[in-house]
């Protein structure tokens, strides 16, 4: 099983080629109930990060004694005000980017999540976001996976026995962590463990001190501590964002996993990461506002379980839930919008073969594809076989159309924007592949895309179209296994590049 957005990990590449990790969309979570209308004095909200937004001002972290005693004076300002507070709200707007040059380039992968918190006492409030939320609503403490559709609920108990492994995610949200007093031993104030200095500078046209230091994260790329600035408003000492440098520990572990490859593949790789940032920016705060029952109040979904633990135990194994699985099967039903415009309903395709490609244009590899999946279509469309895109670049719709314009291809699109559709096909890397016989059963899946690769997806289809059997799909291998972590990316190829397939390795299949 994966968790993307709930854990608000940071993007980490795929770097053996052939496809690229995904995060494995949840079902839309239902939005909480907006609480009654109440006077709430606004704590200076920041803006919603853009992606390519600059975040941290560029100025010298002052590490001197001063400097240190300036950090820790605003470190407990912000400290009393919150713990001041009787009820708060806000959203944390998280942003995630990591970019690495390869030899075909520069790959960026950018992840957003939100997170909403609802808070008016510890044994009263709610931290959600689309694929995860925590309760707490007298001594009833609930934990909510929504992709999974379980949850666990127990009377007068800590988090830890409620959340199990994802009890760390309470401690992402720097006010809910220390509202709910998860802040202690010698660590100053959330998100941070060593401060080393301060400096005044402007964010977002405000005055803010910025307080630098070093933190140990849990979605970072390992143990070692990583570079931290809090910037706190300089009028209301409330904080307003937080950044992450994880470069250099990113560094240090693409090199010990590099070094445990072969000599050949780490030429082949080539890996030079660039960037690896995350912030967390604090809008639509309010001070003391009205909390309404039901925004603090889980109530579970017809599809929901009700379980012992909220990880492991009643899954089902990790094969029953890839695209192979689905072989054999009736295609997903789903309707969705087109690119050029219009719906498309896969039960008008009925009496076609049908070939589905599930891609985007930040995916090195599903661009490599995109050639020969347009040469095919071109050449057996004639013959009643039709191919869809099935994209997957979340927000992006503008950029698709210029990739797909300026690249020529010709093939309908699907914009299955929010990846729900992704979902139902068990999709966790992509380019995945499916081919649809005349009744609308998948006959064959194949994630990721190797050199030579067209030929096999060829005689696969033309099988199909004959009326042939088609032999049980063989998991792809990999010559080295890369640690992988799942992403929720937006981020853009440029439109015009077209690059010529290269030689690489099949993906590892998990």
């Amino acid at each position: 099983m994966q968790i993307s957005r709930v854990a608000v990990l940071p993007a980490l590449l795929v770097l053996a080629a052939g496809s690229c990790v995904i995060a494995k969309p949840a079902a839309p979570a239902p939005a909480a109930p907006a609480a009654p209308a109440a006077p709430a004095a606004p704590i200076a909200p920041a803006a919603p990060l853009a992606p390519s937004a600059p975040v941290t001002p560029k100025v010298a972290i002052a590490k001197t004694p001063e400097g240190v005693a300036a950090a820790n004076a605003a470190l407990g300002r912000a400290t009393e005000l919150y713990r001041g507070y009787k009820s708060y709200s806000d959203t944390l707007r998280v942003n995630s980017e990591i970019r690495v040059k390869t030899p075909d380039g520069e790959n960026p992968q950018v992840m957003e999540d939100a997170i909403k918190l609802n808070y008016g006492g510890a044994e009263r409030f709610a931290l959600t976001n689309a694929e995860a939320g925590f309760y707490a609503k007298g001594k009833t403490k609930t934990a909510h996976l929504v992709s999974q559709n379980r949850y666990v609920q127990v009377d007068g108990s800590d988090w830890a026995n409620v959340a199990g492994p994802l009890e760390s995610i309470l401690n992402i949200h720097p006010v809910a962590s220390l509202l709910l007093g998860r802040v202690g031993g010698e660590r100053p104030f959330p998100l941070i463990d060593e401060v080393l200095g301060s400096a005044k500078d402007k964010l977002d046209g405000k005055d803010v001190l910025l307080v630098g230091g070093k933190a140990r994260v849990p979605f970072g790329f390992g143990d070692e501590p990583v570079d931290v600035t809090l910037a706190f408003d300089s009028g209301t000492g409330a904080l307003v964002r937080v950044e992450f440098d994880m470069l250099e520990s990113m560094k240090a572990m693409f090199a010990a996993q590099m070094a445990q490859m072969p000599a050949e593949l780490r030429e082949k790789l080539n890996v030079q990461p660039l960037k690896a940032l995350m912030t967390l920016s604090i809008t639509e705060a309010k001070k003391d506002p009205a909390i309404d029952d039901a925004a603090v109040t889980f109530v579970p979904g017809k599809s929901d379980k009700k379980v012992d633990t909220i990880l492991g135990g009643e899954e089902e194994p990790a094969s029953t839930a890839t695209p192979e699985a689905l072989v054999g099967k009736p295609v997903p039903a789903f309707k969705a919008p087109l690119l050029a415009g219009g719906d498309l309903d896969i039960a008008s395709l009925r009496g076609k073969v049908v070939v589905l490609d599930f891609w985007a244009t930040w995916c090195p590899p599903c661009v490599k594809a995109i050639p020969h999946i347009q040469k095919m279509h071109e050449e057996l469309e004639s013959k009643g076989v039709v191919f869809l895109g099935m994209n997957q670049d979340k927000g992006q719709k503008d950029k698709v159309q210029k990739y797909i314009d300026t690249n020529k291809v010709s093939f309908r699109q699907v914009m299955d924007m929010e990846s729900t559709i992704a979902r139902d096909f068990n999709i966790e890397g992509i380019p995945t592949l499916f081919i649809l016989d005349k009744e609308g059963v998948i006959r064959y899946a194949h994630t990721g895309f190797a050199d030579g690769q067209e030929k096999e997806i060829r005689e696969k289809i033309e099988a199909v179209l004959a009326g042939k059997s088609l032999e049980a799909p063989k998991a792809a291998e990999a010559p080295a296994k890369v640690e992988t972590k799942p992403v929720d990316p937006k981020a853009e190829t440029k439109p015009d590049a077209k690059p010529e397939p290269k030689t690489e390795a099949k993906p590892e299949k998990k």
